[in-house]
């Protein structure tokens, strides 16, 4: 954003549904017309190799408990 908002970077669309509230007149892909344009964000969480099972077990447990929570 600050680039953004500075200037040094031009912002053509947001690729959400809507437009977003920090840049209000930013239209959304499909206004500026894509309007069948899909985005899909992958996220992943890695752990270095050999960490011990416990740990691992832990943060399975940890990020499910939190993934539960924004559902609701």
């Amino acid at each position: 954003m600050p680039l953004v908002q500075g200037g040094r970077l031009k912002a053509i669309a947001v690729t959400t549904g809507s437009r977003t509230q920090v840049l209000p007149d930013l239209p959304t892909v499909a206004e500026a017309g894509y309007p069948r344009f899909q985005s899909i964000a992958r996220q992943g969480i890695v752990a270095p190799a050999g960490t011990p099972r416990p740990i691992i077990d832990r943060l399975s447990r940890e990020l499910s408990r939190i993934l539960k929570r924004r559902r609701t």
